[in-house]
């Protein structure tokens, strides 16, 4: 009696570890495959081996896409993975920032005034004086600049000493001046970060702040990222399986028709999407940053949104061609 609990245990985790293969393939094998990793096991053996386990999984994954004579199902089936996994963490966190904390826009406009030095508005956005309406626009979106010079400057150092007293007497934490930020005030208060840069240029202009409003990345962005490109991964990886499956012993149009839109939809989210990774690389080696850019930047979004849902239509259009009824596997159902 005690040797055979241990097996009865070890076959139903076997039995829920199988559950990675598609059905059709754990009705016509599992019970052989249970069978036969229960002979090998000891007698005492109450779980599978961790090496067991990535066994199976990993076979079953691949069984997922069907082809098994095909590498190149595997090729797509990874590229669609990592393409789906990146979007579904971009959508993460970005749903993760929207729903942090932040400061509100109201204890931002305290920090400026609108008389500023000299009788005249310290920072002016859209041809006037920086009021609370145009520092909500500024922060509503995570980030944004505002540039605009006023008609009669103080001199620099003016400018630079008086927008740190503001600054301190308004709460913010300004960090000290260094070297190589010049004329470029840095100031945090909870998850605002407020970088200013004083740029006289020649001309008539005079003296000018160029204003930058950010958001420290707040913690539930990380996990919420990473849970969510993997599940977005594992779907991608399953949805693309599924249609490879369903169109394996299909016409040689449907299987080329498939695969070619398909091709179109993982052209037109890669491409973008490894443009924008480039770009973001080379923009974070070549300037300082308080911190990265958010995940859907790096992805092309809002950039390239057009390309994700040109290849999103392709990608159902494929789908539903898939979803078409096989009149073999019809005539299956019904005698069966």
């Amino acid at each position: 009696m005690s040797s055979v609990r241990p097996q009865a245990q070890l076959a139903a985790r076997y039995r829920r570890l199988l559950f990675v293969y598609p059905n059709a393939y754990r009705r016509d094998r599992g019970e052989e495959i249970v069978g036969t990793l229960l002979d090998m096991a000891p007698a005492d053996r109450r779980r599978p081996t961790a090496r067991e386990a990535v066994n199976l999984v990993t076979h079953g994954m691949r069984a997922r896409l069907g082809r098994p004579a095909s590498r190149w199902v595997v090729v797509w089936a990874l590229a669609a993975a990592v393409i789906c996994g990146l979007f579904a963490a971009a959508g993460g966190t970005r749903v993760a920032w929207a729903l942090a904390d932040r400061d509100e826009p109201e204890s931002i406009i305290n920090s400026f005034w609108s008389d500023g030095v000299n009788g005249v508005a310290l920072t002016i956005f859209d041809g006037e004086p920086l009021r609370q309406g145009h520092i909500t626009n500024l922060v509503v979106n995570d980030a944004a600049n505002a540039s605009r010079s006023y008609p009669a400057p103080a001199p620099q150092e003016q400018i630079l000493a008086t927008t740190r007293e503001r600054l301190s007497a308004a709460g913010w934490t300004v960090r000290p001046s260094t070297p190589d930020t010049g004329a470029r005030i840095v100031a945090e208060r909870g998850d605002v970060i407020l970088e200013l840069l004083a740029e006289t240029p020649d001309g008539p202009a005079g003296t000018y702040l160029v204003m930058a409003v950010t958001r420290t990345t707040p913690w539930t962005v990380y996990p919420a990222g990473l849970v969510a490109g993997l599940l977005g991964a594992l779907v991608g990886w399953l949805v693309l399986g599924w249609a490879s499956r369903r169109t394996e012993h299909r016409h040689l149009a449907l299987r080329m028709a498939t695969s070619l839109l398909f091709g179109v939809t993982l052209v037109m989210w890669w491409l973008p999407a490894a443009w924008q990774f480039a770009g973001r690389i080379e923009h974070h080696a070549t300037e300082r940053h308080l911190r990265w850019h958010p995940m859907w930047e790096w992805v092309g979004w809002p950039i390239f949104t057009l390309f994700f849902y040109a290849g999103a239509m392709t990608a159902l259009l494929a789908l539903t061609l898939a979803a078409i009824p096989h009149r073999h596997r019809a005539a299956e159902v019904a005698t069966s």
